[in-house]
């Protein structure tokens, strides 16, 4: 390949951002298992706890945090994981407009407002593993950009 052809190819690629874009809306249903996988260890976006704890979680009355640690024992002990019934979870998309994971369960609005707007979103540590899948499919779409024939 001459240096004008790379030079037309440059000219010709897709941006970055609509690589990116590109990918991650391709990637959707992989993100949403991603997000489950981080609440079934109790972590929201900041890859903190989820809070509050259970009520009951201390003192006399334990007996719901026990029954859902017996349901989930990834988290801590009281941390919740936001699945008792599953509608939560089943409810769940890949929002294509905003790039993110959403709910289309009736109580996502109450949880949200309980738990915070942080609970959607990858930690940095799921997103660390979705990079190792994003990365190469990236590289692949620019070089194959870069070194087609026009």
């Amino acid at each position: 390949m001459t240096i004008v052809e790379m030079r037309d190819n440059l000219r010709s690629m897709m941006s970055p951002v609509d690589i990116v874009r590109d990918i991650v809306m391709a990637d959707g249903d992989m993100i949403v298992e991603l997000q489950k996988d981080q609440f079934m260890y109790g972590k929201d976006a900041t890859d903190e706890n989820i809070k509050p704890q259970y009520k009951g979680y201390s003192g006399e009355n334990t007996h719901y945090a026990a029954m859902k640690q017996a349901m989930n024992d990834r988290p801590d002990f009281g941390t919740p994981d936001l699945r008792l019934t599953g509608d939560f979870y089943n409810g769940f998309y890949f929002d294509t407009g905003t790039l993110q994971v959403a709910s289309s369960d009736a109580k996502t609005p109450s949880l949200i407002e309980k738990y915070g707007k942080h609970i959607f979103g990858l930690s940095e540590a799921t997103a660390q593993r979705y990079r190792r899948i994003f990365n190469p499919k990236f590289w692949g779409v620019f070089r194959a950009q870069l070194a087609r024939k026009n």
